[in-house]
């Protein structure tokens, strides 16, 4: 019996990011500086956490949509939170910005349309859930 070089093992495994709240809130902050426009500092969104900040930053962000590069970013910002895998940044997206966006139902259908198919998904499920349409 031949011994195996662990070097030549291959995991069966990846490797993920798991966030935490400051870091979520961290990557907000750098996505959207503007945050930090309505009223609290960087250390008091991290201490109030994600779910407020990102809240906050949903009521303050939905009604600019209407600017192309603002509305760009948004629907960028929200695929990559959605294709992230990291169970914190999902539910946050869910719960702080998907539920606001799902809200207005042209709003989230125009939205919806330019998401890639994660995020589109997600702001499916919500308007379903939460609203009771279905497509």
């Amino acid at each position: 019996m031949t011994k195996q070089n662990p070097a030549d093992h291959e995991p069966n495994f990846i490797i993920r990011k798991t966030w935490t709240p400051i870091e979520a809130v961290s990557l907000l902050i750098r996505r959207f500086p503007v945050v930090l426009d309505l009223g609290e500092s960087e250390s008091e969104l991290k201490q109030v956490g994600p779910y407020y900040a990102y809240a906050n930053f949903a009521g303050r962000i939905l009604p600019d949509l209407s600017d192309k590069s603002v509305r760009n970013s948004v629907v960028k910002f929200i695929d990559e939170l959605a294709e992230s895998q990291d169970s914190l940044l999902e539910d946050v997206l869910i719960t702080s910005v998907l539920e606001k966006i799902a809200e207005d139902p042209e709003r989230s259908h125009e939205i919806r349309l330019e998401l890639q198919q994660k995020g589109a998904e997600l702001l499916r499920k919500v308007e379903e859930e939460m609203f009771g349409r279905f497509f």
